[in-house]
């Protein structure tokens, strides 16, 4: 059933190769989803898993 919803589920139990690429990619389908007013602001964050600090990606 995930397969057929289009989800790659072992990329995403796995994770990402570039962290920093998939979340600009994430902000923008968000930023460009039709239901998101164009006031909304959206921003996209990378975690350190350790720290807990966030770097924002621009």
């Amino acid at each position: 059933m995930i397969r057929f919803c289009g989800v790659d589920f072992e990329s995403w139990l796995y994770g990402f190769e570039d962290t920093e690429k998939s979340v600009k990619g994430t902000v923008e389908a968000i930023i460009n989803h039709p239901l998101i007013p164009n006031d909304i602001n959206v921003s996209g964050f990378i975690i350190d898993s350790v720290t807990g600090e966030l770097t924002p990606v621009q």
